[in-house]
């Protein structure tokens, strides 16, 4: 593997993390508002 494809699945796995975090968030706001 190079650096380069390292890098890419490292900046997929990052903003999958990120998306899921964004998730959960808008989810507990809904949540809250209850």
């Amino acid at each position: 593997m190079t650096t380069i494809e390292l890098a890419g699945i490292a900046i997929i796995v990052a903003v999958g993390l990120l998306h899921g975090e964004f998730k959960q968030c808008k989810e507990n706001k809904r949540r809250y508002r209850k």
